[in-house]
Parts: structure tokens; sequence; C-alpha cells
């Protein structure tokens, strides 16, 4: 589903990140099958929806958290879950 904007879900979680200051709905969506890929009408993806930190600014944690889950490189068992794995590749 998707709003007059093209925002889905996804999009709208990531967008009210300060807010709830949790990336736990975010988590949920993508459990779920959320598309992290998803474009809005502007061409946006949710992560573009996430400010860089600017140079000599404190980086957030929560928005570290937020961003490395949207990217490609993640697992349901490592991120969303909290399950860390000891091996190595």
């Amino acid at each position: 589903m998707r709003d007059h904007r093209g925002l889905t879900p996804l999009h709208l979680a990531v967008k009210s990140y300060k807010e709830n200051r949790s990336s736990k709905g975010i988590k949920q969506l993508l459990i779920k099958g959320a598309d992290r890929n998803a474009l809005d009408f502007f061409d946006k993806k949710p992560v573009d929806y996430i400010p860089l930190p600017s140079p000599g600014e404190p980086v957030d944690s929560l928005v570290l958290d937020i961003r490395n889950v949207l990217k490609d490189q993640w697992t349901i068992l490592g991120d969303c879950l909290m399950i860390r794995n000891t091996f190595k590749k």
C-alpha cells in the first residue's frame, strides 16, 4: 500500500523515527517483508529519509542502527532479532 505521495509503511516508519526513538517498528516491517528498496514518487528509498551526520556532529546510535538495518547486508536473525553469530566467513 502507498499513500498519495507514494510512501510505503516503511517510508513512514523511517520518517517518524525521531518521535518514536526506536527502530522496533522498522525492524518489524522488514521481518514481515517490507521492501527496503521501494521508491516513493520522488525516487527516494526509506533510507534516504535518514539524515547523514554533519562533520563534527555527534553520531546518534539510533540513526546508525536504522541505516544498518536498511542496508542490503542484513539478516533477520542478526539485525532484527538481535542474535549475534560468532562465526566469520
